[in-house]
């Protein structure tokens, strides 16, 4: 646990962010919705771009929203110790992004299309689902390239930790292509984009009536 909470404090994790944060911020601004949020890094780098931005962040481990709580020292976020299967907005309420980040690709297939349905049944009409997960790639000798061009901290063992655990599952998750299966059963468009530096992607779902 202390390995992962270490890697969210890291400058390599917020660099791994980034590409949801930019997402969004070239959309509407609406509603946004963290599932499986962790110790609030995403809700907390939207929050920097976006004071007035309405945000919930919601995770089933109760010490893990203890932690967000603390580190949102302005109480500007929703913190919420659920999961989304027991989450339930009113209509005005509905998320216009929903976020999975680092989540979906640990999950069987049944898994993954169970919570991208609950997702579909609280979006917003013209909201959108963001997937982030890593693609799996582990050169070792590319770890040590990059991990000396994000902000330097200690804690950027992490890097390395995160470059061995994720390889398997992420070049399996990039291999089935699980997202476009689920796009074209439940009529919704899909977009990706191969972001930080080609280690991670970034699967767009929406409505395909937008």
């Amino acid at each position: 646990m202390f390995i992962f909470t270490h890697a969210t404090q890291c400058g390599w994790y917020s660099k791994f962010l980034e590409p949801v944060v930019l997402e969004i911020n070239s959309g509407p601004i609406g509603i946004t919705l963290d599932i499986g949020t962790g110790p609030g890094t995403l809700p907390l780098m939207l929050k920097q771009v976006h004071p007035t931005i309405s945000i919930i962040g919601i995770d089933p481990d109760p010490q893990m929203i203890r932690l967000a709580k603390k580190q949102d020292k302005k109480q500007q976020i929703q913190w919420l110790q659920q999961t989304l299967q027991t989450y339930a907005p009113s209509k005005i309420e509905r998320p216009r992004n929903i976020v999975f980040c680092s989540m979906l690709y640990l999950l069987t297939e049944k898994e993954i299309e169970k919570q991208i349905r609950q997702a579909l049944h609280i979006l917003h009409k013209e909201g959108q689902i963001l997937v982030l997960s890593p693609k799996g790639d582990f050169r070792i000798w590319k770890a040590f390239i990059y991990v000396w061009q994000y902000p330097f901290s200690w804690k950027n063992y992490t890097y390395f930790f995160w470059k061995f655990f994720v390889s398997f599952r992420g070049r399996f998750w990039t291999r089935k292509k699980y997202l476009l299966k689920i796009a074209d059963k439940f009529n919704l468009t899909y977009d990706s984009k191969i972001v930080f530096q080609r280690q991670a992607i970034l699967e767009i779902l929406k409505p395909s009536n937008q």
